[in-house]
């Protein structure tokens, strides 16, 4: 009895340990599969549109076709310049829908973008593009001696009609 119950658990021991293994084997190449990512190049004809300009302020990406349940819009892209010059360029945040990333690169104007990259899904098999260039230089920031007197004349404004006002009172309670 001793004998038959021993080889049992032996038995049931071996088949935990085999199940186990098979598991240990299969859940990691489950897991990577899930987790394949591969780099992405822009379309390079779509690069061809920046040829006739020298002025452009702003370039717009677009990246397609993306299967959220796959896989997530790459969060960045990563752009080239002709000088050297490269930068991150970081997804626009509700624009595009669930199956199209926006990125719009503003640093560098003047250049021409070489390449982008971005790392997505293994299975993604949309287009990466340079969707439009934009030529309109932004509006300008003012500076800081602008802002100030802009400021020291409204305050100035606020002085006169508050005195204004204040004279009036003292004239009519008199």
């Amino acid at each position: 009895m001793v004998r038959k119950l021993s080889s049992r658990v032996s038995l049931s021991f071996i088949v935990i340990v085999l199940l186990a293994c098979v598991l240990a084997l299969a859940v990691p190449s489950l897991v990577a599969a899930d987790a394949c990512t591969k780099i992405i190049h822009v379309r390079p004809e779509t690069l061809a549109q920046q040829d006739s300009y020298d002025d452009i302020f702003t370039w717009h990406f677009i990246i397609n076709q993306i299967d959220q349940n796959l896989g997530p819009k790459p969060t960045s892209v990563h752009v080239i310049w002709n000088n050297g010059f490269e930068a991150d360029v970081a997804l626009e945040d509700g624009v595009g829908g669930t199956k199209v990333g926006h990125y719009v690169a503003d640093q560098n104007t003047g250049n021409r973008v070489t390449d982008a990259t971005a790392e997505i899904y293994c299975a993604w098999d949309g287009e990466f593009n340079l969707s439009h260039i934009d030529r309109t230089p932004p509006d300008p920031v003012p500076e800081l001696p602008t802002l100030l007197l802009l400021g020291v004349g409204l305050v100035g404004v606020a002085v006169v009609v508050g005195l204004g006002v204040l004279r009036r009172r003292t004239v009519a309670g008199q």
